[in-house]
């Protein structure tokens, strides 16, 4: 995935003639991983483990796990 956003940068740096447009997709590009990550993180974190099932959990290995 990193190789051909890459060569896709240099393609608009190249065509462009300066490096801001693909300074800008590059910040657009981390930005959505960002959100992205954040998302399926508390989605993932929610679905793991019930919150019924981590309050049983006296040893705290559910809480761990999100």
């Amino acid at each position: 995935m990193i190789f051909p956003l890459s060569v896709f940068m240099g393609w608009v740096r190249w065509r462009s003639q300066s490096v801001w447009p693909a300074v800008v997709i590059h910040m657009i590009i981390n930005l959505s991983r960002s959100w992205l990550e954040q998302l399926f993180f508390k989605i993932r974190g929610a679905y793991l483990m019930s919150p019924e099932k981590a309050d049983r959990d006296h040893r705290g290995f559910g809480r761990i796990l999100l």
